[in-house]
């Protein structure tokens, strides 16, 4: 039906394929010269694909999970059982996960970059 498991699935393949790029343009920038200077950044960057992937992945379980209407705006939106707040606050919570990865992806990317003009 007409329901968020739509949205849950194309969130989940879509955060799939990125989060694969997000990796491969990370190993890419070290190979072709573009390193990162900061020791805390070189740490976090093996993370930010597990973060942007496990953010993704919530956030579709959390869409899965609510199953609320779909294309349904303003007041005809109602949560109306307890399963639909938690897969809404998994959402939520999945979403600002997905939110974090994908920040710290420009970042390492802004820094490599930088490092590079620098060089």
């Amino acid at each position: 039906g007409q329901n968020t498991a739509i949205t849950a699935h194309y969130h989940a393949a879509i955060g799939g394929v990125t989060v694969s790029f997000m990796a491969v343009a990370l190993m890419l920038m070290e190979r072709y010269g573009w390193r990162i200077h900061s020791p805390l950044l070189r740490r976090l960057a093996p993370l930010q694909p597990i973060f942007f992937g496990i953010g993704q992945f919530t956030l579709a379980l959390g869409l899965s999970i609510a199953s609320l209407g779909r294309k349904i705006y303003g007041a005809e939106q109602v949560v109306r059982t307890t399963a639909q707040e938690v897969g809404l606050i998994i959402m939520g919570a999945g979403g600002l996960f997905a939110i974090c990865g994908g920040v710290l992806f420009v970042v390492l990317v802004v820094s490599a970059w930088r490092g590079r003009m620098r060089a």
